[in-house]
């Protein structure tokens, strides 16, 4: 199977398509990576250099891959950080493509966009410009989006009081499938980080023990490994639960070295192969 995955790129560091990419080829997919930014490293680093790929650039390269009339094989498409709101455009545009060459495609959109861990009460951490872009132009054609906490809660417009508000807030923001991730509401029980999947059939829940550290680019490879798992099984809640395990011994593993950046290229092997984390049924 084939997966288009429209992200950035870190030359140091796993985030972005540097995240995604290994995991699904790990699992079995090819990988036709477009990169909306190319950077030294993580710029939530003290220092960082590159450049933002004009979105005239990055809708002639979907379109080379366009009159290549591969989108037949194309499985899905995955999209995460844009340096421009005018990326929005040309991936909404390669959606259509894709869809149109393979009904049954599927459109994942990682709405990455900023953080309860940036600054002193979270932000954004991408041009103000990108969130309308992204509500306005990829919601709306998304089949399962991604956010952490303070993504649906910027989408949603409000707080996450429990798991109860964030499952109607995941239901409203539009696509069939949501997951939260990052989730820790005041109700949340202390040393816990909880993970949410709603979807029109019920929703489900994953505790895991929470770190003390943030990690850049844990989203990336859960949207990754979920999606990986879930085109290979066809079944979410089993796919649910190996991203959500995979990705937590990644972060044990990057505990463990010391290090700063997941060691995705050692880690990945077993990562993929974890058994799934216990999925609580909610409703």
């Amino acid at each position: 199977m084939s997966v288009l995955s429209i992200q950035s790129r870190v030359i140091q560091g796993h985030v972005g398509n540097a995240a995604a990419v290994l995991p699904l080829q790990y699992l079995g997919h090819e990988v036709w990576a477009v990169d909306t930014v190319t950077f030294s490293n993580h710029p939530g680093r003290s220092k960082f250099r590159g450049r933002v790929t004009p979105p005239a650039e990055v809708a002639d390269l979907l379109l080379g891959l366009e009159e290549q009339e591969i989108f037949t094989r194309c499985q899905a498409v995955i999209s995460g950080y844009l340096g421009d709101a005018g990326n929005t455009t040309a991936i909404a545009a390669s959606v259509a493509a894709v869809k149109r060459a393979n009904p049954d495609a599927l459109y994942l959109l990682d709405p990455v966009m900023g953080d309860h861990d940036v600054g002193d009460h979270g932000a954004l951490y991408v041009r103000p410009t990108v969130p309308p872009a992204i509500r306005q132009d990829l919601l709306p054609i998304a089949d399962i989006a991604t956010p952490n906490q303070f993504e649906l809660e910027y989408l949603t417009g409000g707080p996450l009081a429990d798991t109860a508000a964030a499952i109607a807030a995941a239901r409203s923001l539009g696509p069939a499938r949501v997951f939260v991730t990052s989730l820790k509401t005041p109700a949340t029980e202390a040393g816990i980080l909880e993970t949410l999947m709603v979807d029109a059939n019920g929703a489900w829940l994953v505790r895991q023990p929470a770190f003390e550290r943030r990690f850049d680019g844990s989203g990336d490879m859960f949207a990754a490994l979920f999606l990986g798992h879930f085109l290979n099984s066809k079944d979410a809640v089993d796919a649910f639960g190996r991203a959500c395990a995979g990705v937590a011994l990644l972060l044990r593993q990057t505990m463990a070295s010391g290090q700063l950046d997941i060691p995705l290229t050692s880690g990945i092997p077993s990562a993929v192969k974890e058994s799934p984390a216990e999925v609580l049924k909610l409703s």
